[in-house]
């Protein structure tokens, strides 16, 4: 037996521990959010405020508001859903992530002023299909906000929205110390 055909897979071995080591550590004491109607479950800070939901909110369909603690950078994450969607897919005839990317390319513009899309990428997040929207928009107060926005197709009839924004100036610290993790780490309960 040669020392490499040892070595190696030792090594691989070493090295799948120590990564799962330091994920683990990345979020230790993060706190988990599930969600029984869609199933879809995310970690987050345990600095982070999980916000009540209100009834208005609870009819926009958002199941999740997470705010910055006061005197803290501003940060909002809004987790929010949207069902129904077999008919309108079948009768669009198009694939629902590329509707609903479509969708967001019309509203976004009308919906935050001075809107500005940076990028768009398609990936797969844990087995389903998503895009990760980035952009800039302008609050009336003046501020410039970028905010990153994800898609999440569940199945052809159910679709998860993760937005994460904070001020333009703020937004690479608060990547880091947050979205990166968080929009990594979305699942669902199967």
């Amino acid at each position: 037996m040669r020392w490499h055909s040892v070595v190696i897979p030792a090594l691989a071995v070493t090295g799948a521990i120590f990564v799962g080591l330091w994920n683990s550590q990345m979020v230790a004491g993060w706190k988990t959010f599930s969600d029984p109607t869609t199933r879809i479950v995310i970690e987050y800070p345990p600095d982070l405020i999980n916000q009540p939901i209100t009834d208005t909110d609870r009819q926009d369909k958002i199941i999740f508001r997470g705010t910055e603690k006061p005197g803290d950078r501003p940060v909002l994450i809004t987790l929010r859903y949207e069902d129904g969607l077999r008919v309108t897919t079948e009768l669009a005839k198009k694939d629902l992530l590329d509707l609903l990317v479509e969708n967001s390319d019309r509203a976004h513009p009308d919906r935050f002023p001075e809107y500005q899309k940076i990028s768009e990428r398609r990936l797969d997040l844990a087995g389903k299909k998503a895009a990760e929207i980035l952009f800039t928009y302008k609050r009336p107060a003046g501020e410039r906000i970028k905010q990153r926005f994800l898609i999440v197709v569940r199945d052809n009839d159910l679709a998860v929205y993760l937005a994460a924004q904070t001020q333009e100036a703020d937004f690479a610290v608060l990547d880091q110390k947050y979205f990166d993790r968080l929009f990594s780490a979305v699942r669902f309960d199967e």
